[in-house]
């Protein structure tokens, strides 16, 4: 080891006090010489013989001078630091080629490490806790995996974490966390954070430490409050920014969701919650949850056919993941049996049988790695495309330097230089230039991961979606192994070109025709894979874009141009049961007769903000009523006509309890209901669980409308049969309410709003309206990232197509100038040699397109779960792509054609 650190040091000396080096060897070397002469001297030699005798002993100094450096220290190193000096000399007599090189390599590999970055984000980094890899997640699993149900999901509720807690010995704790927005009351206004509802244990679970103050504590989870009353944790964030780090906030009342709570710490600074996707800055115990919705007995977490926590259990020292799994599956059985009421069971028979597991926790947990698990796998597919285009865009510009530089590597051949040194010299230019590359590739990187996130946060519900996009050693460490792949990728093919081409050959042939055979057909395969890669990018492309395309301008069954929908929480109010629904009633009435309002009506659940299903049956006399699944909504007065759904039959609803027994169907839901009997006049008995209600209940009522199918749920899904209830005083969650409003802009409905709400109900909490056309776009937010991206990398491959057949056949132009002048010379026309030229662009581009063509049908078959209204190997998108090649490369060919056009037969000639 000693001597490792002591060559090292030489090799630092050589390389920064060359010449102070160089001098003390000379006088190292001359002083051993004089010695060797004095001792010759003094053996009886005279002065010129001893002098003779000794540089005979020592031999030839220049060659001693390179044994002793070598002793000293690392030759190869030396070398390499040499060809590196050398490759930088070359690159400053063309520098066109080496920014075109360094931005060609900051896109190929920027992209890649954006997409990267952000799988990192969901997938791979671990929580910044004690012990992560003891970290668990308690979820559920079909026992036969369906398209519907294949991912197990980490989410139950407050009881069937307290029943696992019971029945299991696997566990040293379990914890629950479910995000939930946080309103500040600050000087008077109310501003919304992110904010999160937790088990008093989670920090003991999690082993973590406060900055300032304490954490929760099971003590502070308590109904009523623990010791400092309800008790709130905030962010290291928040307490910078909005306290100054000020440490005199522990202990402080603030007002958060309605009530007073009490600060009692400040999280550590790089700790963000188990829920990757989110940064929360109030943590908040789970017996907080009614309070703040004003149920003080009713908690929306303990309702058993609501599954909103996800579980976060800590494994006890020697108990494995699979241990804790095979525990947990073992008393699935009895946990929900004991949970579950025998009723609740019955209602939710669609629900397959299922099992409980344990998955690794490490990485926390985030529902974006359903949601965008396959797109990203997608894109990271996409723009490792993009970098072998990238990289068989620099290897055929390396071939045009190789074939540039023949005659310098022949003559080094010819020197005595070793094959294998000049391979590595070609091979330290490629990863020099992707040095650059790699760097302004993180900075590439960086910008597209902001890019990205904007894009993923299009369809978040209220807060933008938080990942950190701080490269890490892992993001490093694929960056750095892009670079080496495109490094090799771009060099070895004029390496191995170089390599075994002998001399003479190359010395006798003039500089534009050496290595002309042997790189014509490497170069070609280049530029015929490039469009072949290209034409899979831009049919993805084109597929993905007409995806967007046919939803958004989908029929949906409503109207969404001028109709906005905002919600009503007057939850902290004292009206109830009838006089909360008559606010409601008159709410809505106000808005009508406000002058910027066309129409206006009351709703549950918006379109395309979410859906409910319930159970229905009809009415008969038999023992066995068949339940049937359909989609639950509670509309008002005018609902329909400010939708413009289409009422077929029947009546609409009144704002009065005199409906509160009626229904109005879908057309659908008539078919299926009543597929022999007309839905109007007939009864349907409906079944739901209501913790309000004592449990399972069921009511009946009588269709008193039809109405046309419309798509509420998702744009992608064909509609689906409804059932609509009218807004009654006896409804699940009176303390919500959403309107529709159509007015002639987004202003004229706030506006609107705000002042009805002044004058019905002065000191409710004012809400943004929303477009519902701004919710389609949310709605389409993934496919419109996916159109976006992949359109972005289309675009960027048709580029660097077009710029490696320009190199291609610039290059092939300029190797045949001597032979176009010949056949001029002998009255071949200019339009006959330009025919020659678009010959050699017709059959590359034909190669490229069928093979092209081959791939990508063979490909799309991989994104069909994507498409939408357009199939996997549509024809005309395939023709499309493909024309849109043909012009890139007849574009590409011009600018060389046009110097065949003006070439001088003689002076081609000359140059020969």
């Amino acid at each position: 080891m000693v001597r490792v650190f002591e060559k090292m040091r030489v090799w630092l000396l050589l390389l920064l006090h060359r010449q102070r080096t160089a001098d003390r060897l000379d006088r190292e070397l001359q002083f051993h010489l004089e010695q060797q002469i004095a001792e010759n001297i003094a053996s009886g030699m005279n002065p010129q013989e001893a002098e003779h005798a000794a540089m005979r002993l020592f031999g030839n100094s220049a060659v001693l001078r390179d044994q002793i450096t070598e002793k000293w220290s690392w030759t190869w190193l030396e070398n390499l630091r040499q060809d590196a000096g050398y490759a930088l000399r070359q690159f400053r007599r063309s520098p066109s080629f080496v920014l075109i090189s360094v931005l060609t390599l900051t896109l190929g590999i920027g992209a890649n490490t954006a997409i990267f970055t952000l799988m990192n984000s969901l997938w791979l980094q671990s929580l910044p806790v004690k012990d992560p890899n003891s970290l668990v997640l308690i979820g559920v699993q079909a026992d036969h995996p369906s398209p519907v149900a294949q991912s197990p999901m980490p989410v139950l509720n407050l009881p069937l974490i307290e029943s696992v807690e019971r029945h299991t010995r696997s566990f040293s704790g379990i914890s629950g966390w479910c995000d939930y927005g946080a309103d500040l009351l600050e000087n008077d206004i109310t501003h919304t954070y992110p904010g999160t509802i937790v088990s008093g244990n989670i920090f003991d679970v999690l082993g973590v430490r406060p900055t300032a103050g304490r954490l929760l504590t099971a003590a502070d989870d308590q109904p009523g409050g623990g010791p400092d009353g309800w008790a709130v944790v905030i962010s290291h964030r928040f307490w910078v920014e909005h306290y100054a780090a000020d440490a005199s906030v522990i202990g402080r009342h603030v007002h958060l969701n309605g009530y007073s709570v009490t600060i009692v710490g400040v999280a550590p600074e790089n700790f963000a919650g188990i829920m990757v996707s989110s940064r929360p800055d109030f943590y908040m115990p789970l017996n907080y949850e009614p309070v703040m919705r004003q149920r003080q007995r009713d908690s929306m977490l303990r309702n058993p056919l609501l599954f909103n926590l996800t579980p976060m259990a800590r494994l006890k020292p020697g108990i494995t993941v699979a241990q804790a799994s095979a525990e947990l599956s073992a008393v699935t059985r009895q946990v929900l049996e004991e949970v579950l009421p025998a009723v609740a069971v019955r209602q939710i028979h669609g629900l397959p049988p299922i099992h409980l597991i344990a998955l690794p926790g490490r990485s926390g947990w985030s529902f974006l790695r359903i949601r965008y698990r396959q797109p990203l796998f997608l894109m990271q597919g996409l723009v490792g495309i993009v970098l072998l285009i990238c990289c068989a865009n620099l290897a055929g510009l390396g071939l045009a330097r190789a074939v540039s530089r023949s005659r310098e590597f022949a003559l080094r051949i010819a020197l005595g230089a070793p094959r294998p040194r000049l391979m590595r010299q070609v091979l330290i230019e490629s990863l020099l230039l992707t040095l650059p590359g790699g760097l302004l590739g993180l900075g590439f990187a960086w910008m597209g991961c902001r890019i990205l996130l904007r894009l993923l946060s299009a369809g978040a519900e209220r807060f933008p979606i938080a990942l950190s996009i701080r490269p890490d050693a892992t993001v490093l460490t694929v960056t750095a192994g892009c670079a080496v792949f495109c490094a090799l990728l771009c060099g070895i093919a004029p390496a191995w070109m170089l390599s075994q081409t002998a001399p003479e050959p190359m010395l006798r042939q003039s500089a534009n025709r050496s290595l002309r055979a042997e790189s014509k057909w490497v170069g070609n395969s280049f530029v015929c894979a490039q469009i072949a890669l290209s034409l899979m990018l831009v049919v993805v492309a084109g597929l993905l874009s007409t995806t967007l395309v046919k939803l958004r301008l989908g029929h949906v069954g409503f109207r969404a141009e001028n109709i906005s929908t905002v919600m009503m929480d007057i939850r902290a109010r004292s009206e109830r049961g009838t006089a909360l629904t008559h606010i409601y009633w008159q709410m809505a009435e106000h808005l009508k007769e406000m002058p910027e309002v066309q129409n206006a009506a009351l709703v549950t659940v918006p379109p395309l903000f979410g859906t409910v299903t319930r159970e229905f049956s009809t009415v008969s006399h038999s023992a066995q009523e068949l339940k049937q699944p359909l989609q639950f909504n509670e509309v008002g007065q005018d609902f329909f006509s400010t939708m413009e759904i289409p009422l077929l039959a029947g009546r609409d609803f009144v704002n009065s309890d005199a409906d509160a027994d009626t229904c109005i169907v879908s057309q659908s839901a008539a078919k299926k209901m009543f597929p022999k009997a007309p839905a109007l006049g007939s009864t349907l008995r409906q079944f739901q669980f209501s913790l309000d209600r004592g449990g399972a209940s069921e009511s009946t009522c009588r269709v008193i409308g039809v109405v046309a199918d419309v798509k509420l749920q998702d744009l992608r899904m064909p509609p689906q049969p409804v059932v609509y209830r009218p807004i009654a005083s006896d409804m699940d969650n009176p303390g919500l309410m959403n309107f529709v409003i159509e007015a002639r802009s987004l202003t004229d409905a706030q506006s609107s709003y705000r002042k009805t709400l002044r004058d019905i109900a002065p000191g409710s909490p004012d809400s943004e309206v929303t477009l519902i056309t701004q919710k389609m776009d949310d709605s389409t937010s993934l496919e419109r990232m996916l159109a976006s991206l992949s359109g972005f990398f289309a675009g960027m491959a048709l580029l660097l197509s077009g710029v490696g057949l320009y190199g291609l056949f610039s290059r092939s132009i300029t190797q045949r100038t001597t032979e176009f002048g010949i056949r001029i010379a002998l009255g071949a026309t200019r339009f006959r040699i330009v025919l020659l030229v678009l010959r050699q662009v017709i059959i590359l581009m034909t190669i490229g397109i069928v093979a092209g063509g081959v791939a990508a049908i063979l490909s799309t078959r991989l994104i069909r779960g994507f498409l939408y209204g357009v199939t996997s190997n549509n024809p005309f998108v395939l023709a499309g792509a493909a024309l849109l090649l043909c012009v890139i490369a007849l574009s590409a060919s011009l600018l060389p054609v046009r110097k065949v056009v003006h070439l001088d037969p003689v002076e081609a000639l000359r140059a020969e």
